[in-house]
């Protein structure tokens, strides 16, 4: 056989191995990737549930090392034991998930390590705070000082006992929890490499971060994006909405056709800002300044979105009288034509 009838198989090869490997790809993408099948973005209002605090467990690993739960794994087991049988203590409605940020201190969870020996760095939001090596002993403790704090960085920061350090960033997180739901194992990796790119090409390195986050709820709706400090969820998210979230940090809007909600509102709030169908975009009320201010509290949120109601309200008041007049106009034109 000659060398290039050789060359030649082997091109049909590598050839058939492409087309194969891009027919997997096609079938995982309608299966849980961007072609399946998404639900109505109406359904996303108000899926976020009530909550007015997030914790964000540092586990310093890839998400595809994750397990499918926290509480059944030597490395996190105890941690989130201590948190359950804790939570009930907080006065503010918490939700505790992990994410693939390093601790700062470097010094990453090892295999070798006992389970109590294991520490953790904790974000804090609304509070924008970072606590140091958290162990499940000193849970207990972090606890205490966030049910005594007022949602401000400044009065926790004061009176803590932990080392801590201030967010100073934007950080989009995006569910990537492949053990859990094959949706967000999918499509969570590419919509960060491709946010990370946009956030490259605009040079915004220095003011928002992109990291992955484990199950938040909803893994019909992955891609599912979280902005803190904002505290904004979006699903339904594609690869053609990336430029448009990131536009929304920087001009301080939020992207209404896959908003789900936001942190420190409830259902009801939720769906009292969507009021007009025929707006794109909302102001997020909760920043005055994109990409490093946050809502002091869930309190401040709750009657800044009052107002939006009561300024609602009142336009339709006065929609309705302009009809009422509009009828009685018309009710003496038809009476003076009869005569």
């Amino acid at each position: 056989m000659s060398t290039s009838t050789i060359q030649n198989n082997d091109n049909n090869n590598n050839n058939n191995c492409d087309c194969e490997n891009e027919n997997l790809k096609d079938i995982e993408d309608l299966e849980f990737g961007f072609k399946r099948k998404f639900e109505a973005n109406e359904k996303l209002r108000g899926t976020t549930g009530n909550y007015g605090r997030q914790l964000l467990v540092c586990l310093g690993i890839d998400a595809t090392l994750w397990p499918a739960s926290f509480k059944d794994d030597p490395l996190t087991s105890l941690f989130w034991k201590a948190y359950k049988e804790n939570s009930k203590n907080l006065k503010i409605e918490s939700y505790l998930s992990a994410c693939n940020e390093k601790n700062v201190n470097q010094l990453q969870p090892q295999p070798q390590l006992q389970p109590q020996q294991h520490s953790f760095d904790i974000l804090c939001y609304p509070e924008n705070i970072r606590f140091l090596q958290v162990t499940h002993e000193k849970l207990p403790q972090l606890i205490e000082i966030l049910n005594s704090s007022n949602s401000s960085s400044s009065s926790i920061t004061t009176t803590t006992t932990f080392a801590t350090q201030p967010i100073t960033k934007t950080t989009i997180f995006v569910c990537s929890h492949l053990a859990k739901d094959k949706r967000c194992g999918y499509c969570g990796p590419k919509l960060v490499n491709l946010f990370e790119n946009e956030i490259n090409k605009l040079n915004l390195n220095d003011k928002i971060d992109v990291r992955k986050i484990s199950h938040v709820g909803g893994h019909k709706y992955a891609g599912n994006v979280i902005i803190y400090p904002a505290g904004n969820w979006y699903g339904n998210v594609k690869p053609e909405n990336i430029e448009e979230i990131i536009q929304s940090i920087i001009n301080n809007t939020q992207v209404k056709e896959l908003w789900r909600g936001r942190m420190g509102l409830d259902t009801n709030e939720h769906k009292a800002l969507y009021t007009n169908p025929t707006e794109k975009s909302i102001n997020t009320t909760t920043n005055t300044t994109v990409l490093n201010s946050v809502p002091t509290s869930t309190t401040n949120t709750r009657s800044i979105t009052t107002k939006q109601r009561e300024i609602h309200q009142s336009t339709s008041n006065f929609s309705i009288s302009k009809i009422a007049l509009f009828i009685v106009i018309l009710a003496i034109i038809y009476a003076i034509l009869l005569k």
